[in-house]
């Protein structure tokens, strides 16, 4: 499990991960490397979606990914913008949004060639649980 003042996210069960610090995890597996994060801020305007996503999105493109904004979803019962940005062989998949206050959001980097990429990251949105 990982998580930070606003939220917890439990693991992907099965891979041996090795913990950054209390809000990272990551992972070499055959077909690369698996990483996790999480982070949160204080933010009074959090509640607009868009430019939060944005601003994402262009941070990502700025650094040479190719960035798709997809469709908003649910995230233990907060609606949450959601960004897939792609750069060689690493694939990541951005989710975030505003609850209480708080602007946060949730980075999975995977590699592209990873079949259960989506069912890891599925399954991991699905334990979110909210700590305010």
């Amino acid at each position: 499990m990982i998580g930070d003042d606003l939220l917890q996210i439990n693991l992907m069960e099965g891979i041996d991960w090795r913990m950054v610090d209390a809000d990272a995890a990551v992972k070499r597996i055959d077909a690369g490397i698996v990483a996790v994060s999480v982070g949160s801020l204080l933010d009074a305007n959090a509640v607009d979606l868009d430019p939060y996503a944005e601003s994402w999105e262009e941070t990502y493109r700025s650094d040479g990914h190719q960035t798709r904004r997809l469709e908003n979803r649910d995230v233990a019962g907060v609606e949450s913008w959601v960004i897939e940005a792609r750069r060689g062989e690493t694939r990541s998949y951005m989710v975030g949004g505003g609850r209480s206050g708080y602007a946060w959001d949730i980075t999975f980097d995977v590699p592209v060639n990873l079949a259960e990429a989506d069912d890891y990251i599925d399954s991991m949105l699905a334990s979110v649980a909210w700590k305010i």
